[in-house]
């Protein structure tokens, strides 16, 4: 297994290049992954993975999933968000 990306910029490179990550809070679970249209995209749900919602990610976002603590996953792991814009 490839080491986990330890930047924004990383984990941004490690997105595009298709791998996928979740990183998890005590109120949220941020899964992040590419979507050829959009880019990177995050896809928020709460703790027991309801009501999922995918929007872009932005930078920020990369850096408090860092903070966060990150795993990779499978992209059959993430669940399918509503609203995407």
């Amino acid at each position: 297994m490839t080491d986990l990306p330890s930047t924004a910029s990383e984990l941004k490179d490690a997105i595009w290049s298709g791998r996928c990550f979740v990183a998890e809070g005590s109120r949220v679970r941020i899964y992040l992954d590419f979507v050829e249209t959009v880019g990177t995209v995050r896809t928020d749900t709460g703790p027991e993975g309801e009501d999922p919602h995918t929007t872009s990610a932005s930078h920020e976002d990369l850096k408090l999933a860092l903070r966060l603590g990150l795993q990779e996953i499978s992209r059959d792991e993430i669940p399918t968000g509503g609203d995407q814009e």
